[in-house]
Parts: C-alpha cells; structure tokens; sequence
C-alpha cells in the first residue's frame, strides 16, 4: 500500500503541467492526461459515506478530467458551466487492468431540460450557455451493478 501511494506521489510530481485535487476519502489514480482545473467536490454524503459530486472549472483549455469513485446505486454527478461552446465530448475510462460498468445516463441543461441516456464516448450539442449536470450511472441493460474509480474528460468545442 505504501509502495502505490509512493508511486502515485511521484507521478503527480513529475506531472508538471497538470493541476489535480483530490479528498482525503476518495483515492487518488493518476489519469493518463489531466488539463483545465478541477473544483473540489463538496464534503461525503452522510447517507452514502461517498462523494458523488464533482465540479469542473475550465480555465485556458477546452479539456477538463476528474476522477470520481462510483459507488453502486448512487448516482455520480458531474456539473460544469458552459460560456460559448457548441459541442461536448464527453469520455469515461477506467484505469488499466479494470473493466467498469458506468455511462453517462443523463443530461440536465440549463433550463432543467433533460437527455439521455449515452454511451462511455458521446459527443453532444450544446445549444444552451449556463451550468450542465451530467448524471453518470451503472448500465443495467447490459452489466451488473458497479462501484470503482473511473475518469470522465469532458472536451468542449467551439
């Protein structure tokens, strides 16, 4: 255990050029790329002992990433807020040697109008400026219930 948390110090380190922020109760996994600023989620829901919440800032690039641990049943929440962008693309990945069963099930826009449901890799209009709630969940047509870490990039484009 000490071994990983040694190695994962190390690699935020030498990552220079990214910004990542974390809480002491959810664990910390270096993505593959990390760029925009990620906002500190709010404290651990009593109810779930987990955070489910994560804001997205994105300030001199078009890419942000957090990571967020998904615990079964709960709901993972996403929000940022978009200036001027007209397109999102939106990734989840799990870390290497994991298989994970969560997509992103919903869209709540700016108005409180709702899409979905979506894959791991969509690419989405966004024909509305203001803050976005996407909602990540396990797939239950095609999977059995899921709790891990996963990465979601959120890429949007003008």
């Amino acid at each position: 255990m000490i071994i990983r948390y040694s190695l994962i110090a190390a690699l935020l380190t030498l990552s220079s050029c990214s910004y990542w922020v974390s809480t002491p109760t959810q664990p910390v996994v270096t993505p593959p790329v990390a760029t925009g600023t990620v906002v500190q989620p709010p404290p651990t829901n009593i109810a779930t002992g987990s955070t489910d919440e994560y804001r997205l800032s994105f300030t001199n690039t078009n890419t942000g990433m957090v990571t967020v641990h998904h615990t079964t049943g709960v709901k993972t929440h996403v929000y940022f807020v978009n200036t001027d962008a007209k397109t999102a693309h939106v990734v989840v990945t799990f870390p290497a040697g994991t298989q994970g069963n969560l997509r992103w099930s919903q869209v709540v826009m700016p108005d409180g109008t709702m899409d979905g449901p979506f894959w791991q890799d969509t690419n989405y209009n966004l024909a509305q400026t203001g803050s976005y709630e996407l909602i990540f969940h396990e797939n239950m047509m095609s999977g059995d219930p899921w709790t891990g870490d996963a990465w979601i990039m959120i890429t949007l484009q003008k």
